[in-house]
């Protein structure tokens, strides 16, 4: 009767091997065939179907030897997503999904292209950030929140400086506290900065103007558009043209003309270039008057000379 029931029982395994096709060398049992796990039809050598939308239990877990705790999980994610996470010590320290949800690596640095990562970003090669179209704030971020005016702005953005907001055409560097360009192949040298309040400076790290230079500027020509009125008010008859004798008067006493500083201010305060060129034009224009009425002297003179010469005949 012993017989007859391990006979029965050994023919029950062996038909189910048989059956589903698995075979036991002893130390592994493998099968050709789909193995499904949730699922009476698997589609897949090993397919494993979700029991939950929203738990990272749903899936597959892959737990650690010694502590049960989970190393890895493949599940699913708002019904058709995907999520994936990685542990150390039952801390998640990485989390990917496709439905959205923001991921995380948030244990040691990333490497692309390199296997020997230096900071928490590594890239070895080029990088393409393909913005075109998408608005008016697209680029790389340096604080979170652009959009708000305490975040500091820290960023490098493509920028639509058409103000369409529809197909960035321009590059734009956002700074609170300015923006340095430098360079140096042992020390950073910084050769320009722009300040917090647009000032750009060339050779100087504290430009009091818009544009402040410490050097020599070489160009092919220079605009200004001028911000004080020309002097053509010389020219009316009102005008009070003070006399050579008073002109030499305060020459004696300042050692500079009237109405332009001295050397001394030159040399403190620099000079105004279109309130300067104005000055000097109106010198030019008060000599002109000098001229003017110098050569009516001499034609009086030259008159009188001839009378005089004539009753003397």
């Amino acid at each position: 009767m012993k017989n007859i029931i391990y006979f029965t029982l050994f023919s029950l395994f062996s038909i189910s091997l048989s059956f589903a096709q698995w075979t036991d060398n002893g130390t592994h049992i493998t099968t050709t065939d789909n193995v499904g796990i949730g699922t009476t039809n698997p589609i897949a050598p090993l397919s494993v179907k979700s029991n939950s939308s929203s738990s990272s239990n749903s899936g597959f877990i892959l737990e650690a030897n010694n502590s049960g705790n989970a190393l890895a999980k493949i599940a699913e994610k708002s019904t058709n997503g995907a999520r994936f996470h990685m542990y150390e010590e039952g801390v998640e320290k990485v989390a990917f999904y496709t439905d959205g949800t923001n991921n995380h690596i948030s244990a040691g640095n990333l490497g692309i292209g390199t296997s020997e990562p230096k900071e928490k970003f590594h890239l070895e090669g080029n990088m393409l950030i393909d913005s075109y179209n998408l608005g008016d704030d697209n680029g790389i971020f340096f604080r979170e929140n652009f959009s708000s005016a305490n975040k500091y702005n820290l960023s490098i953005l493509l920028y639509d400086h058409s103000n369409s907001g529809a197909s960035p055409d321009g590059l734009s560097l956002n700074a609170y506290d300015g923006i340095s360009f430098s360079t140096g192949s042992n020390n950073r040298n910084e050769r320009m900065r722009i300040t917090q309040s647009g000032n750009v400076g060339i050779g100087t790290t504290n430009p009091d103007m818009k544009l402040t230079v410490k050097g020599k500027i070489h160009a092919e020509e220079v605009k200004i558009d001028l911000n004080v009125p020309a002097p053509d008010y010389v020219f009316d008859n009102d005008y009070d043209l003070i006399t050579l004798e008073q002109v030499e008067n305060f020459i004696a006493k300042n050692n500079h003309l009237p109405e332009i500083p001295s050397a001394k201010e030159f040399e403190e305060n620099g000079i105004l270039q279109a309130e300067m060129d104005m000055k000097l034009l109106k010198k030019i224009e008060e000599l002109t008057l000098y001229t003017l009425q110098q050569q009516k002297e001499i034609e009086e003179l030259k008159t009188l000379v001839e009378r005089l010469l004539e009753s003397k005949k």
